[in-house]
């Protein structure tokens, strides 16, 4: 998992990566919803290793984005595979990002599991079931 730095820094990631999903959680490292988003990229992050990779950007360092895929959230995991964002459906309509805080290493690990299948049968839109609300 690393950090870019730049907006040519993502540029590259998402352009050189043939064969993985790249991952990208774009937001504010000091806020609290990519703080909590982060712990489950960082756990997970050996077991989808062969599926995606995983890339953090600070939308405040790295601004050339946030109008291009409407970055307003605190935080926003986006896919893309072969320079193509992926869009995921979790029951009310294609979407291009996850926007709220992930808690659930298993449902991250069967998403990314999941749309990586997708994307190796040609879709670019995938239905997936919401995270589980923590109880």
């Amino acid at each position: 998992m690393t950090s870019i730095h730049t907006g040519w820094g993502v540029d590259s990631a998402i352009l050189a990566e043939e064969e993985r999903l790249v991952l990208i959680r774009f937001g504010r490292n000091g806020d609290p919803t990519c703080r909590q988003t982060d712990e489950v990229l960082i756990a997970i992050a050996n077991e989808v290793s062969a599926h995606a990779t995983i890339h953090l950007v600070d939308v405040d360092e790295v601004s050339d984005f946030n109008a291009k895929y409407e970055l307003y959230d605190p935080c926003t995991v986006m896919m893309f595979y072969k320079n193509k964002v992926m869009c995921m459906d979790f029951g009310y309509g294609p979407t291009s990002c996850i926007n709220w805080a992930m808690k659930d290493c298993e449902w991250a690990v069967k998403t990314i599991l999941a749309v990586h299948a997708a994307t190796l049968r040609g879709k670019t839109t995938v239905a997936l079931p919401r995270e589980p609300l923590a109880g």
